[in-house]
């Protein structure tokens, strides 16, 4: 008989074949064959091949079928392997046909998921496509099919699903750099002492920064600078002091070393990819310090970004009104900060003084810094009871697809929190699935994080980071509240958010049952979507059709924002806001827009009203750059001095800031850049003015 392969080849009926195949089965399922039952595998394949009329020439799948019949009666944990296996083959020049695909399409065309991956670079192509060989290995090898699917589907989103087949890849961090300075460290091999001055503490933290970061995916914050830097800074004063004889000389010529400094880092990340192929998601966090030394650390800071515009890193002023309010220790900074930012977009500023951080500012004077662009811990106590956050970080967010379970509800409150509860249990099937694989990670596949200081937990590098895990962050998401409320209710959110606040409870109870049932520290996360906005609003426009003012634009709106297009005063959308914003501690950040602030005093008193509100808040503007002439204001094609087209043009993308314009041409994907395209400015509206609309 005549065996003809999938290939098209044809090559002689071998029994051997069918033997080897079946043994490695039963290896797979520890199980042995006995001489018998191997002997009664070939009879049986023959008979019932013939049966079926096969007698000269047979396809590999009837043969498979004929074994697969016979398997069945024998055993079956054995058929149930041997059948899994030969559709995992088959699957495979499906797999492959399709990473070829995207790969290509990655190459010629490049990608625009992330505005701040440059995918025109070689090395950015080469993580691309390496993320989508990952992204295909899990979804179709590794993940649950039910769960693959709905992923597929778009009934919830796994997000950076590209990252999740490799062993030991975190989210974002709260990377301990004050702890890995001080103890020393192992780079590369070479052993590192403390540093003796600041010079040389903020050469190590750049090259750090840029080795860490691409160990993982997602934001990498840098807490609290002022604070871990305070004690290289006086080492350096004492020197200087010694030298210039002058307590004021000695504090000049130290400013200007850590304005240098920090000069240099910014322009190395704005400049250099990391070796996961992108710039670094570098967030720095600081002005809680109220020392000499600590202020000089966030002026530094503060006055490199005035000077010279960036996108990274992300800064972020930690406010209390216990420190920078009126008459305060930093209250001069935090005035320094609102008149970089109105300049800048940068810093952003998160407040302490309501809701969950001032909870845990009260309980243990720690203002919790976001992961990257929003994304933060819940609380964790260590084996002496103190409540800990640096040194921690999140293991992926999976987010609801809101909007399509209010579509398919059509009104009904019960159906769509039964579509809720649905695929909020895959959420947390997908988490547990990646403790179970996390956890035998290796330490040494991040060494300065989990072996050199960057975590809470010091690991050494053959044990696995199981130990780590206790304090990880599980994210559950969501997008489109203001889909969902329109849907549900008929009105917008700036018109009614009381839905709004009933989804976000009903998940809070979830959360809480979650953490008590598993053990695992979930949060609840406001999804930026720079990316999902995109893709789930196509998929359900293919689905749905055209419905008004839900599927009758590009995008989903950012977790509970309102409508981008709805006219609202500046305070009046934090008022709107604020309710969803406390409700979603996982993960949260409220902005305004505007188009250029020359109005400080209106300004500031927008910014002071956001912290009494205790939201994490930054404001939106429309900057640009020319590179030829230097021009700096808005810019929409070309400079409007010398018209070249060598521009730049930043706005916030989601949490972060991004490329609106650059070389010609936008870094959103098409979802998000209309969606930045459709919002009005809260510009030129009184301060708390109701907007009558």
């Amino acid at each position: 008989m005549i065996v003809i392969k999938r290939d098209g080849s044809c090559e002689p009926f071998l029994p051997e074949k069918i033997i080897n195949a079946v043994r490695l089965s039963a290896n797979r399922t520890k199980q042995k064959l006995a001489a018998e039952q191997e002997n009664y595998i070939l009879d049986f394949v023959a008979k019932d091949l013939k049966s079926r009329g096969f007698d000269t020439e047979v396809t590999v799948d009837n043969i498979h079928l004929s074994v697969e019949n016979c398997l069945w009666e024998i055993s079956r944990d054995l058929y149930q392997e041997y059948r899994s296996y030969n559709n995992y083959k088959r699957r495979f020049n499906y797999s492959f046909n399709n990473i070829l695909k995207e790969a290509k399409n990655v190459i010629y065309n490049g990608d625009k998921e992330n505005a701040n991956k440059d995918s025109c670079i070689i090395s950015t192509k080469m993580t691309l496509v390496s993320e989508l060989v990952g992204k295909e290995l899990y979804l179709e090898y590794e993940l649950p099919k039910h769960l693959a699917q709905a992923h597929k589907d778009m009934d919830f989103y796994i997000h950076d699903a590209g990252h999740r087949f490799y062993n030991g890849m975190i989210n974002c961090c709260l990377f301990d750099i004050g702890n890995v300075l001080k103890d020393g460290f192992n780079l590369n091999g070479k052993a590192i002492k403390e540093p003796d001055s600041l010079e040389k503490a903020l050469d190590l933290m750049g090259d750090i920064l840029f080795v860490a970061s691409s160990q993982q995916y997602g934001g990498f914050t840098l807490a609290e600078l002022d604070v871990v830097l305070k004690r290289y800074a006086e080492k350096s004063y004492i020197k200087l002091r010694q030298e210039l004889h002058s307590h004021e000389l000695a504090m000049q010529e130290l400013e200007k070393i850590a304005y240098k400094k920090f000069k240099s880092i910014q322009y190395k990340i704005e400049c250099v990819n990391n070796a996961g192929g992108q710039t670094p998601f570098v967030t720095w966090t600081f002005g809680t310090d109220t020392s000499e030394f600590g202020k000089l650390i966030s002026r530094a800071i503060l006055k490199v970004r005035e000077n010279h515009m960036a996108i990274f890193p992300k800064l972020v002023y930690l406010f209390s009104s216990d420190i920078s309010g009126e008459g305060k220790p930093n209250h001069d900074l935090y005035t320094y900060a609102k008149k970089v930012s109105i300049k800048r977009m940068y810093p952003d500023f998160l407040s302490a003084d309501k809701g969950y951080l001032k909870e845990v500012y009260d309980r243990c004077g720690t203002i919790i810094s976001p992961m990257g662009c929003r994304a933060y811990l819940s609380p964790y106590f260590d084996e002496e009871g103190k409540e800990r956050y640096v040194g921690r970080f999140n293991l992926g967010a999976v987010s609801l697809a809101l909007p399509r379970y209010a579509i398919l509800s059509e009104g009904d409150k019960d159906k769509f929190f039964e579509l809720v509860d649905k695929y909020f249990d895959y959420a947390m099937q997908v988490h547990e699935l990646t403790y179970e694989k996390m956890r035998k990670a290796k330490a040494s596949s991040n060494p300065l994080l989990f072996c050199e200081g960057g975590c809470l937990v010091k690991l050494n590098p053959n044990d696995t980071i199981e130990e780590a895990l206790k304090s990880a962050t599980y994210s559950i998401g969501f997008i489109g509240l203001e889909e969902v409320s329109y849907l549900m209710t008929g009105k917008h959110l700036h018109q009614d958010n009381s839905f709004a606040i009933e989804v976000l409870d009903y998940l809070n109870k979830k959360i809480e049952k979650a953490k008590k049932d598993t053990g695992k520290l979930i949060a609840l996360y406001s999804t930026p979507s720079e990316g999902y906005c995109d893709k789930l609003l196509r998929a359900d426009r293919e689905k749905f059709g055209i419905i008004p003012n839900v599927t009758d634009k590009d995008w989903y709106h950012n977790s509970f924002h309102v409508a981008s297009n709805h006219k609202l005063s500046a305070t009046e959308k934090q008022l709107i806001e604020s309710p969803l914003f406390h409700r979603s501690n996982g993960g949260h950040i409220v902005y305004n827009e505007f188009y250029t602030v020359d109005n400080f005093e209106a300004f500031s008193t927008i910014i002071d009203h956001a912290m009494k509100e205790g939201l994490y808040y930054g404001i939106n503007l429309e900057l640009g750059k020319c590179n030829d002439c230097g021009y700096e204001g808005t810019i929409f094609l070309a400079c409007p001095e010398c018209k070249s087209i060598n521009v730049a043009g930043i706005t916030r993308c989601c949490g972060y800031l991004g490329y609106k314009l650059k070389d010609g041409d936008t870094r959103y994907n098409k979802g998000k850049n209309a969606e930045v395209e459709n919002r009005v400015r809260h510009f030129n509206i009184e301060v708390g003015e109701p907007c009558g609309c």
